[in-house]
């Protein structure tokens, strides 16, 4: 069967998929590369996202409408079990976009990586 994630079904077998769809990830920071980290772990198949800074909710909600998504403007972590947490904290004047966008990139794949080969 064709859904959103049939690519990478192909990459991480049904076990791994069902394994992103379990996982919960927070990701903390504003700005660029968290929005890119974020999109790329929605995309990804992770099933509960924590965002601790701003986020487009309905954005990533048309992406991945099967996700749990909660967005937090500031606080801290509430207590519960993570499978990954990113932490982006980049202060952006004088770096590319591209550069920023590579950092939240890297880090959604690595959160991935980590969950899918436990």
């Amino acid at each position: 069967m064709l859904d959103q994630f049939t690519r990478t079904r192909l990459l991480l077998g049904d076990a791994g998929i069902e394994r992103l769809s379990a996982s919960r990830v927070a990701v903390i920071g504003t700005g660029l590369a968290a929005e890119f980290a974020a999109e790329a772990l929605v995309r990804s198949g992770i099933g509960n996202i924590d965002i601790y800074g701003d986020a487009d909710r309905d954005r990533l909600l048309d992406i991945n409408p099967d996700i749990k998504l909660n967005i937090f403007s500031e606080g801290s972590l509430p207590e519960g079990k993570y499978d990954h947490i990113i932490k982006l904290a980049y202060i952006a004047e004088n770096v590319p976009p591209h550069e920023i966008m590579k950092a939240g990139l890297i880090a959604a794949g690595n959160a991935v990586r980590k969950i899918t080969r436990r």
